[in-house]
């Protein structure tokens, strides 16, 4: 079944309208926005990335929100659906992302400046640098990923996941942000985007299981191994393909890391029980 092309994601107009592009910014400001097909490459090649403009970025919220009320899944998929994180001050949240969408370099003592606290009042407010951003990426991530969920509703089963994950994932490597934070601080952008103990990697961990759960549970599907070790599976597959620069000194390439993971999806899927 194909992929419905009404849903509003871009920064200007619906996907499959007119919409402006910058040239050298695919979601920017100044040309004609993509269309998709129900072809489920053209699902995420054709959807924007989660770190844009201030405008983009409330355009997101918004869009996110509505896809959650079209959606149900979305509930059941996503944990805290695509509500900020209720832990920490909106304030410094909205700061944070907003550094993060201009791709500049959070500053804890210059957030805690502009916030008129002192840095010791935003650490209890917020946490501390990897809390605070990890919670932020999250939340931007959950949002993109409320989309992509009201996208492939009318998809089921191993078509759905496959569709699923591969959008997400093209979205997510497509962010400038992330690959900037990638490249100037190396070591905290491991940290925080593949820590085990932060909010990412076990919040993709997490929703990948729920989604896994949810479309065998609606499609019948009978996997060979547990939903959750097959959703951390392919979290640190996909994990191993977007950071190999970082990780293993060689050129990321995403497509081959979903081509892995659905090969691993028709591996362990097994005869339906009759």
């Amino acid at each position: 079944m194909g992929v419905s092309a009404e849903a509003p994601i871009g920064p200007e107009g619906p996907i499959g309208q007119a919409g402006p592009i910058g040239e050298g910014d695919p979601f920017g400001e100044g040309g004609q926005a993509a269309s998709i097909s129900a072809h489920t490459s053209a699902l995420a090649s054709a959807t924007p990335t989660f770190g844009h403009s201030t405008r983009w970025a409330a355009k997101l919220q918004a869009e996110s929100v509505r896809a959650a009320q079209r959606c149900p899944d979305v509930d059941r998929v996503l944990p805290g659906g695509v509500a900020p994180p209720s832990d920490i001050r909106e304030a410094a949240l909205s700061a944070a992302l907003r550094d993060f969408d201009e791709l500049r370099r959070l500053d804890m003592g210059a957030l805690a400046q502009t916030l008129g606290v002192s840095r010791s009042t935003l650490y209890r407010q917020a946490g501390d640098r990897d809390n605070l951003l990890g919670q932020a990426i999250w939340w931007r991530s959950r949002m993109s990923y409320a989309l992509v969920l009201d996208e492939t509703s009318e998809m089921l089963g191993l078509e759905r996941l496959n569709a699923a994950i591969g959008a997400v994932v093209r979205r997510y490597q497509g962010t400038p942000q992330i690959r900037r934070f990638i490249d100037e601080e190396p070591q905290a952008a491991m940290r925080i985007l593949t820590g085990p103990t932060g909010h990412i990697q076990r919040g993709f961990i997490t929703v990948t299981r729920n989604l896994l759960e949810l479309e065998i549970e609606k499609d019948d599907l009978h996997f060979s191994i547990p939903p959750a070790t097959l959703a951390y599976a392919i979290v640190r597959l996909i994990e191993s393909f977007m950071y190999s620069d970082v990780l293993a000194v060689r050129e990321p390439d995403i497509e081959v890391g979903i081509e892995v993971v659905r090969s691993l999806l028709a591996g362990a899927l097994t005869a339906r029980q009759t």
